[in-house]
């Protein structure tokens, strides 16, 4: 009977150890998620203060992004038949002076891109 007891009393204290460490990272993530859920806030109030100061960057870098992904789903969409490279190098070959706006584009848009992910990153530490 001693040993039912024991085991019963050994049982308990793992049950309430086991609340214990479940309340604890309950806890724990909560706290996760509220900071994380802060800074995304934040992130994206940066965001918008970025696109206001800078709207002409902000759609530079929105037109290029659209552009490249435009291309991209071109090239994967037409002509099935073709490799990706044969796709690729007929979509070059046609536009040569449109890729060469697509990359300026781009460039420029990923510097802004870069400043602004650069002050989120500060605005964050």
């Amino acid at each position: 009977m001693e040993n039912v007891t024991r085991t019963i009393e050994s049982a308990l204290e793992k049950g309430q150890d086991l609340q214990s460490q479940y309340q604890n990272v309950k806890e724990r993530a909560g706290a996760a998620a509220r900071s994380a859920s802060e800074k995304g806030n934040q992130a994206w109030s940066d965001t918008r203060e970025f696109v206001k100061r800078n709207p002409a960057q902000a759609i530079g870098i929105s037109v290029a992004a659209g552009a490249a992904l435009g291309v991209l789903a071109y090239a994967l969409l037409s002509r099935r038949d073709s490799s990706p490279y044969a796709r690729l190098q007929k979509i070059t070959e046609a536009s040569q002076d449109g890729w060469a706006t697509v990359k300026e584009a781009m460039e420029k848009g990923l510097c802004g891109l870069k400043d602004a992910l650069h002050d989120v990153k500060s605005s964050l530490r």
